[in-house]
């Protein structure tokens, strides 16, 4: 029936994990014979496994455009700057410039925070690099350092004052997308994981205009 036997999806580590697990839970029960191939990217943009063939569909931040790939506007990640209450990033009257004298912890290598900071503060600046944002969270909340963490992923840690926002610092709302590339055909297990994801994210912005 044409139905593929896998499919390869590449998502950037801030992707929401309950919105992509019930999207997955409702493809499984649709096309329970497809098998999925996930992979999580902190390093390297999630777009570049679309070009170089190693994906079939991806989420991604990146604004890179292309003539053989089509996007959709997906979600919206929001992050916070914070610290542990017992760090001095969280003091009040601390600027930007005091913070780059501080321990800043960033996913990724040093391109990543290139990509963040002009490049004479990142060589200045004392940087630790870490692989995820899990082991980004847990030196946070140690008192290590400070950082930029989506808020989905540190909502019990701000309820429980593990974690405070840092008030110099704005929160900032990076776009999400979903790319996939035009010239493939795409085969009926494809094309049904595209509409899930774009339909559960249209669901989730009528709950919340019907709430509001």
């Amino acid at each position: 029936e044409g139905i593929e036997t896998k499919i390869s999806l590449t998502v950037t580590a801030v992707t929401p994990t309950p919105i992509l697990m019930k999207v997955l839970q409702q493809f499984n029960q649709r096309f329970p014979q497809t098998q999925i191939e996930l992979n999580y990217t902190t390093h390297e943009e999630p777009i570049e496994s679309l070009l170089n063939n190693s994906a079939d569909m991806v989420i991604s931040s990146g604004m890179m455009e292309h003539y053989e790939l089509e996007k959709s506007t997906w979600h919206t990640v929001d992050f916070l700057a914070v610290t542990s209450p017992n760090n001095p990033a969280c003091l009040e009257g601390i600027t930007e410039e005091d913070l780059n004298t501080m321990t800043h912890i960033v996913v990724g290598g040093r391109k990543t925070l290139e990509k963040k900071v002009p490049a004479n503060l990142v060589q200045n600046a004392n940087v630790w690099h870490v692989q995820d944002f899990l082991i980004k969270k847990e030196l946070l909340c140690s008192g290590l350092g400070w950082g930029s963490m989506p808020k989905l992923l540190i909502e019990r840690e701000l309820e429980e004052e593990l974690l405070v926002p840092i008030k110099s610092k704005p929160i900032i709302h990076k776009p999400l997308y979903l790319i996939r590339r035009k010239s493939e055909c795409c085969g009926p297990a494809h094309a049904y994981l595209w509409c899930l994801f774009l339909a559960i994210v249209e669901e989730k912005n009528l709950s919340g205009k019907l709430n509001g």
